[in-house]
């Protein structure tokens, strides 16, 4: 773990961002499904006929279908057929009842299927009637509904995503990566208006198990990640996941590409689990350059073993606001041991003053470690504005055993800020940068490295974008 962290970058790790964000999806036949519409029924001359109806999008799974339907006690009626890529079917069957007289009886009945591409799947219904269920006469009924990517209609203006991989988490201008399991990742085509449909499933289920679409794609990006395993609590099941991109157009007739589809990768949930974090205190700061800061601590770092990130969830009047994402290596430690972890406070410019509730859990390799259960929520009372009192200290420099520790107070007008040692005589011994946009508090110090002994005097210096001075360098007392 660093001691200290570029804020900038740690800023990027925890705030929601706006851009091409992941929002949550309505389900589309244009990836596939395949679900049970319920039962009808209509009195005949002699028998009950209860009809059991279903719709399937194949999206791009066409080949055969097989469809199992059990009557009486032992019979199973088996119905197969071919369905096309693309292409939205309903389809009925039409159990019989020995009688239309006398009691009535309870039926449960499982409905089983299989298709292409190892997908599989049931479906379970409740049947009253009289007498016993036998077979159809008519078999299984299925008409096309409507064809073209799920029946919606496919948009020869819109292109293929490319090199849909697991295991891939890219830097955000999505042109290098890190390894990490559970992670999707895949190129966007340079065609379309930025719009993909992204779907994970889990092989044997009918539905995805997570749906999101991406909006407002910056196509300069070369690939895309989608790092939700942990927090849509996917982790939970073991079992084979692949995952689904497609491109979709803005207009109002919501037309598709065609949908490209990953290997299968097969996740084994561990047995092992990370501990519990507990927040221990919070603090508000204001930046000096118009932001809100909220500083969360945590126990000495020796209880992060086998934790790579911390999940922070923001709950306001019971409301959940939202999830920040803090990678351990970017987390500060205290010189009391204390891990601190820093949000952007978005949510109090949005929600105004208040209480606010905070809980964390810990994550590590998801392959190899569960994530922590979730710590209790802590509470703090967040006002608009408070915190900045420290704004206008003076620098001051603190001898340490690895060199001078240095705070200063920021300057909304600087761009950069850095600390430097002179001996007695004027000459230079060092200098290092703090660690924040606009000058740095006591939550962000930066530590010369030079002799102690020889430092006569410790300047900060401020400057603009252009690497101009801002102001006159302040002098900061060395305190031994």
């Amino acid at each position: 773990m660093k001691s200290r962290l570029f804020s900038l970058a740690l800023l990027a790790s925890l705030v929601l961002s706006l851009l091409a964000v992941p929002v949550q999806a309505a389900a589309d036949p244009a990836v596939f499904s395949f679900t049970k519409q319920g039962k009808g029924y209509w009195t005949g001359r002699t028998f009950e006929h209860y009809y059991c109806n279903f719709t399937l999008a194949t999206g791009p799974y066409g080949g055969e279908y097989t469809m199992t339907f059990p009557y009486s006690r032992t019979g199973a009626d088996v119905q197969s057929f071919i369905a096309e890529p693309n292409t939205v079917y309903s389809l009925t069957y039409d159990f019989r009842c020995s009688s239309n007289l006398g009691p009535m009886y309870d039926h449960d009945v499982k409905v089983t299927w299989t298709g292409p591409n190892g997908l599989s799947g049931s479906f379970s219904y409740g049947i009253e009637c009289p007498g016993s269920l036998t077979k159809s006469l008519t078999g299984l009924t299925v008409t096309v509904e409507s064809q073209g990517s799920g029946g919606i209609g496919e948009d020869p203006a819109l292109g293929t995503p490319t090199d849909l991989t697991w295991g891939r988490n890219y830097s955000f201008n999505g042109d290098t990566y890190t390894a990490k399991p559970g992670c999707a990742s895949w190129k966007p085509s340079k065609d379309g208006d930025k719009t993909e449909e992204f779907r994970v499933w889990r092989v044997g289920e009918t539905e995805p198990v997570y749906k999101l679409t991406y909006t407002n794609i910056n196509l300069d990006r070369q690939y895309l990640t989608w790092d939700g395993f942990t927090s849509g609590n996917l982790w939970q099941v073991s079992g084979d996941y692949y995952f689904t991109v497609q491109e979709k157009s803005g207009s109002k007739d919501n037309t598709y590409g065609p949908a490209a589809r990953s290997e299968i990768w097969h996740y084994t949930k561990p047995s092992a689990q990370l501990q519990t974090p507990e927040i221990t205190g919070l603090t508000q700061r204001q930046s000096g350059n118009g932001y809100s800061m909220v500083y969360l601590y945590l126990p000495a770092a020796e209880n992060s073993t086998g934790t790579d990130a911390y999940m922070i969830e923001i709950f306001h009047e019971e409301d959940m606001l939202g999830t920040a994402y803090s990678q351990s290596k970017y987390a500060d430690v205290c010189p009391d041991g204390q891990i601190r972890l820093e949000l952007s406070d978005w949510f109090i410019e949005r929600y105004g003053s208040g209480d606010y509730d905070f809980r964390i859990r810990a994550v590590g390799d998801i392959t190899e470690v569960q994530p922590s259960p979730w710590s209790e929520k802590y509470t703090f009372t967040l006002t608009e504005g408070a915190g900045g009192e420290w704004i206008d200290d003076p620098p001051e420099a603190t001898v340490t055993d690895g060199g001078l520790l240095v705070t200063a107070p920021p300057r909304a007008e600087a761009e950069m800020s850095f600390c430097a040692a002179y001996d007695s005589d004027g000459r230079f011994l060092g200098a290092a940068p703090f660690y924040g946009a606009s000058g740095c508090g006591p939550e962000w110090p930066c530590t010369l490295t030079c002799d102690p002994a020889q430092v006569g005097t410790v300047k900060v210096l401020y400057l603009d974008k252009d690497s101009a001075p801002v102001g006159e360098a302040l002098p900061c007392p060395v305190s031994k």
